[in-house]
C-alpha cells in the first residue's frame, strides 16, 4: 500500500525510474511527535536496494532456465524419438 500519513512507522518497496533506468529504494517513514502528541513531521529512511533486486531477478531467471533443462532431460529420457522430444 503507498504511504498515507499516519501515526505509525510506514516500511516498503518503492520503485523510481530515472535517467540511469529503474532504482528500487526501501523506505521507511518514520513520524516524528510533538509534545502534546500530534505527528509534527516525518522522517524519511531510504536504502538503495536496486542490486538486491537485480540478484533476486538473476536467480529467477536461472531458477527458470533450469526448471526448463529439467523438463527437456525428463522428456528426453521418456521419449521414443525425435518427435516425441519436441512434440
Amino acid at each position: 500500500l503507498p504511504w498515507q500519513p499516519s501515526d505509525r512507522v510506514w516500511n516498503g518497496e518503492v520503485v523510481i525510474a530515472g535517467r540511469h533506468g529503474r532504482r528500487h529504494w526501501y523506505r521507511t517513514i518514520v513520524p516524528m511527535f510533538a509534545a502534546h502528541g500530534t505527528v509534527e513531521r516525518y522522517i524519511c529512511i531510504d536504502i538503495d536496494i536496486t542490486e538486491r533486486k537485480e540478484f533476486e531477478r538473476t536467480i529467477v531467471e536461472n531458477a527458470q532456465r533450469q526448471t526448463l533443462i529439467a523438463e527437456l532431460g525428463r522428456k528426453a529420457l521418456a521419449a521414443n524419438g525425435l518427435d516425441d522430444l519436441f512434440a
